[in-house]
């Protein structure tokens, strides 16, 4: 019911980022709220795992701003929980931690340390979400860099000092850290539907990145079927968290092949919708920097490059978050003076082939034909 209501809609993402969806806390919680009044008004405190984790740690409740900047609560231009918000949906601002930087430290207890045989007054960070810490990772929080990431998920980002909130609400917002947001975009289907596939294909769980790609790379690009890859619903750019997935123009003639191809372009094609609604707000990026689960396929690196017209700069790490963090530590400790300044090791770069582009645009076309007349209404 929620929405439904264009006015509602527009007023919760001009304010947080967000959209009304299900993926962000606020409406899980209204929908407790209202469906299990008897467990909420039991409810104390409200926060995510890694502050949970983190007060087990160290004793202290304290929220990452990054990590409430997701939650639909959070209000993106003055970076503190949204009193408006709060209101409409019941919510005592005192459930709600105390909000501090991802660089925010404390010392681990004392039982703790000595219990894992670590020095007592060991500093704990808080940390952050994903997106910024892949961001961080991959040296982007400078203007102009975008960062793709293609794991279970994807998603692409780029960093600002100010919100960017498109008219058609349809990318996110969140805070990333030291005033910089990250306007992006996020899909549901990626690496995930790649897993589906081959499961359905091959009970034989050896079944890897290298044997995919040789199938792959034997379809016949102009006349492969179109995957659309919304089997865990739509996140970004059209926020249809019902909508399904199919493949279109599926003939009998195809082989294994020919579908894992068409569930790899689908999967990018989905990612490139989110870029085009993005820089028409933004501009073109100067560089694209891409990690994931995504590199272990050389054969979908080439095919980012060729769909998206660009070139594509891997980071030879495949968990970039991992790496974000560390920096994250690095730089609250004091051994990263200037976290924007931050630059990582590169692997390698994959340019477009002009011819194959021609091609993926002809497909990327269809592919939008076929979003459009499977659309459902939000």
């Amino acid at each position: 019911k929620y929405r439904q209501d264009e006015k509602l809609w527009n007023h919760f993402y001009n304010k947080t980022g967000c959209a009304i969806h299900s993926i962000y806390p606020l409406w899980k919680i209204i929908h407790i709220k209202e469906s299990q009044p008897h467990i909420f008004s039991k409810t104390a405190y409200i926060t995510s795992q890694l502050e949970y984790v983190f007060e087990q740690l160290t004793g202290k409740i304290i929220e990452s701003k990054t990590i409430a900047s997701g939650t639909g609560m959070f209000n993106i231009h003055t970076l503190d929980w949204d009193d408006d918000i709060l209101s409409f949906a019941g919510i005592n601002r005192s459930m709600l931690c105390e909000l501090h930087e991802p660089t925010y430290s404390a010392p681990l207890k004392d039982s703790l340390a000595e219990y894992l045989g670590l020095k007592k007054g060991l500093l704990v960070i808080i940390g952050g979400a994903d997106g910024a810490l892949n961001q961080v990772g991959a040296g982007a929080l400078k203007t102009g860099i975008m960062t793709i990431s293609v794991g279970t998920s994807g998603a692409l980002r780029l960093a600002y000092d100010e919100p960017v909130l498109p008219e058609s609400t349809s990318t996110w917002c969140y805070y990333a850290l030291n005033g910089k947001r990250l306007a992006g975009a996020a899909t549901s289907g990626a690496g995930n539907c790649l897993e589906w596939l081959k499961k359905k294909a091959y009970k034989d769980s050896s079944f890897n990145y290298k044997q995919l790609d040789e199938r792959a790379s034997k379809s016949d690009i102009e006349n492969a079927p179109v995957f659309l890859p919304f089997l865990y619903g739509e996140r970004n750019p059209g926020w249809q968290d019902s909508r399904k997935a199919c493949f279109m123009g599926l003939k009998s003639h195809h082989e294994i092949g020919d579908l894992f191809h068409a569930v790899l372009e689908g999967v990018l094609f989905n990612l490139y919708q989110c870029y085009k609604a993005l820089t028409q707000i933004t501009g073109e990026p100067k560089e694209i920097r891409i990690s994931g689960g995504i590199e272990n396929s050389p054969f979908w690196l080439q095919m980012s490059a060729d769909i998206f017209g660009r070139d594509i700069i891997t980071s030879g790490m495949e968990h970039m978050s991992t790496v974000g963090a560390a920096v994250l530590a690095l730089n609250a400790i004091g051994d990263i003076k200037n976290i924007e300044r931050y630059e990582p090791g590169y692997g390698k770069t994959y340019t477009p082939n002009a011819k194959i582009s021609n091609i993926y645009n002809k497909r990327y076309k269809l592919y939008l034909k076929y979003y459009q007349i499977t659309s459902e209404k939000r």
